[in-house]
């Protein structure tokens, strides 16, 4: 007998010993119908009666032993069948998707451990049940909407879905399916109880009229037809969660490459802008100071006919308002090189709606449908001493804070506010020992606000609201910390279902410009050396002749570095100091320094740049070069450098 099991060829030998035994039945009434007609038995008879039965006794032998064979047969066939059927069950279960088998008011008919697993439930659980029960809210009405047509014709396309798994988890999966027809479909629940499909009465669901009717009519033994629809369901969250973070590292590197883009920009803005700057200030420094030479023996308040003219007081008031916003104009253009390279590690003058504006541009792009931004800046807000890196952490953290929080009430009103504030009036809580103007950042949402409780405590390391395992509670810790060691102060206003608003407060930063208001004079450091000045700017090298020969000085001054050069050549020993530009078309400023060093090796060099990547500071001092200057340049800084690098 062969192991293979063949249900088709056992079932036709069975059919046959069925027939020969009914054969073998009949011939044994066939011998006692003719032995009951004879009264007496001839040798004869009894001769043939004997035979007979000797035949069918060794017929029935015969049947017995293959009947005993087929037994064995049907029992291997059996055992053969229930571990095919054990495979199956293993393999439908442990299969890297899940399936289910639904009716056509998507009632799951059947499902393997593997969609159980996925949404973290027993198998028992879900037997039986509408597969929209698993379905995220969300994704409820599109499934309704979609499932009658795709139940007819599935082959052709798939969906994406959300489930919702036992612990409120969203899954992310791919459906796809195939509509069969099946005669006497046998269902099996999960503890393995086997039955018909008989008598299954569903109430439809989603305005379907699918009701799954009995599968036997009355009087009907016969089979009939049930619709159902095979679905495998794939896990793609984390493809879903790969794709997000692709974008978001998409948007990263589109951020980066702007900021990089910004960078470069401001690079060749920074140098042309304080190349610009630097005789503005210059001239208006030496400007301010012979009209303030003409104020001191007020000869124009001698004179009765000029009356109708701008007096020498405020001519020097004009001139000062030129120098302080060329200042501020120097201080904008180191803060926006110093943001767009983000190179900001140490505590500077900063403007904080630089930054700001930054952040909010960056935040529009990834802003949420459902979040409303309402930005008021106010542009004019003085300086504040700080770390601009900390500072934008600051602002992220507030503003990252405030998303989330609206996030359970799908969404609301972002107001980012920035201007100058009096802390005592805004906060007369805190007390008197922090007074007067400040710069007021203010972060506020209409999210589900903080409880009374909480709200003495959300500065505290490690407190959260948030859920288990969302967040380490450092966020506002961490912001506390930045602010405070800034000398500012951080305040908020809450209330549950009222929304937050966080409002940092940071001292205003006098700049350099608000103290030349009333300048502390001092003698400025003066010369009698000669000075050779290269830079390829008529109006530069005017303003440097001007200022050096103030301050007694001798100067030659060069437009093409190259001449320069061959003039140190010629007369060596009568150039005292070399002041040369760095950003030059036909030489830059470091390669003349390294030239003018072979000619005259004790040579002090001072380089002046508006900008410049190629050289800084610590590179200039490696190379040999004595001083270092950024345009603009006052003109006490000037003098100082010269004769720092003249005395060294």
């Amino acid at each position: 007998m062969s192991n293979t099991f063949d249900l088709k060829s056992i079932i036709d030998i069975s059919n046959k010993k069925s027939l020969e035994w009914g054969m073998a039945q009949k011939r044994i009434e066939d011998i006692l119908t003719k032995f009951s007609k004879h009264g007496e038995y001839s040798d004869t008879f009894r001769i043939e009666l004997e035979d007979e039965l000797r035949r069918m006794w060794s017929d029935l032998e015969t049947y017995k032993i293959e009947l005993e064979m087929q037994n064995d047969e049907l029992l291997r066939a059996f055992r053969d069948a229930e571990d095919v059927r054990k495979d199956y069950v293993e393999l439908f279960n442990s299969s890297p998707v899940g399936y289910l088998i639904l009716n056509s008011s998507a009632i799951i008919l059947n499902a393997n451990q593997r969609f159980a697993d996925m949404i973290k439930s027993e198998l028992a659980y879900i037997y039986q049940k509408p597969f929209q029960n698993f379905i995220a809210t969300e994704d409820i009405s599109d499934f309704l909407s979609r499932f009658k047509s795709y139940f007819k014709n599935p082959s052709d396309k798939f969906f994406e879905l959300r489930l919702n798994d036992s612990r409120g988890n969203v899954i992310f999966v791919r459906l796809e399916g195939i509509r069969k027809s099946i005669s006497g479909f046998a269902k099996r629940s999960p503890a393995g109880e086997r039955s018909r499909s008989d008598g299954y009465e569903r109430e439809p669901f989603g305005g379907y009229d699918a009701t799954v009717k009995s599968q036997h009519s009355e009087g009907e033994s016969g089979d009939s037809e049930l619709e159902i629809l095979l679905i495998s369901l794939s896990d793609i969250t984390l493809l879903k969660e790969a794709e997000e973070e692709k974008e978001t590292l998409k948007n990263l590197l589109l951020h980066s490459r702007k900021m990089e883009a910004i960078g470069t920009l401001a690079a060749g803005i920074a140098h042309d802008f304080n190349n610009i700057l630097f005789p503005i200030l210059g001239f208006s420094e030496m400007l301010k100071d012979e009209l303030t030479q003409i104020q001191d023996i007020d000869i124009l308040g001698q004179k009765d006919n000029l009356d109708g003219l701008t007096k020498g007081e405020d001519m020097v008031e004009m001139v000062q308002s030129i120098i302080n916003n060329s200042l501020r104009a120097k201080d904008l253009v180191k803060q926006i090189l110093a943001f767009s390279k983000n190179t900001s590690t140490a505590v500077s003058p900063i403007y904080l709606n630089i930054i700001l504006t930054e952040v909010i541009i960056s935040l529009r792009q990834n802003l949420p449908s459902n979040i409303r931004l309402v930005d008021i800046i106010d542009n004019t807000c003085s300086m504040v001493m700080a770390d601009a890196e900390k500072m934008h952490q600051v602002i992220m953290n507030l503003i990252t804070n405030a998303l989330e929080a609206m996030e359970s009430k799908g969404g609301g009103t972002l107001t980012i506010m920035l201007r100058e504030d009096d802390f005592k009036e805004s906060c007369p809580e805190i007390g008197s020992s922090v007074n007067g103007r400040y710069v007021c950042l203010s972060v506020k949402d209409t999210g589900d606000g903080i409880a009374p409780d909480n709200l003495s405590r959300i500065f505290d390391p490690y407190f959260s609201t948030r859920p288990k395992f969302k967040g380490a509670g450092l966020g506002l810790s961490l912001v506390h910390g930045i602010i405070g060691s800034h000398d500012g102060e951080i305040t908020v206003k809450s209330a549950p279902d009222e929304g937050s608003e966080f409002k940092i407060f940071m001292p205003r930063h006098v700049p350099s410009d608000e103290k030349l208001l009333h300048p502390v004079k001092k003698r400025l450091p003066r010369g009698s050396e000669n000075i050779m000045v290269v830079d390829d700017q008529t109006y530069i090298t005017r303003l440097l002749i001007t200022m050096l020969k103030r301050l007694g000085y001798g100067v030659v001054a060069y437009n093409d570095p190259k001449a320069a050069l061959e003039s140190l050549k010629e007369r060596p020993d009568v150039i005292d100091l070399l002041l040369t530009d760095m950003t030059m078309p036909e030489m830059s400023g470091d390669n003349v320094a390294k030239e003018a060093m072979q000619i005259k090796p004790d040579i002090p060099i001072i380089v002046l740049t508006g900008y410049s990547e190629k050289l800084s500071p610590q590179k200039a001092q490696e190379i040999g070069i004595k001083g270092y200057l950024m345009k603009p340049v006052s003109l006490a800084d000037l003098a100082d450098a010269v004769r720092g690098a003249l005395d060294t």
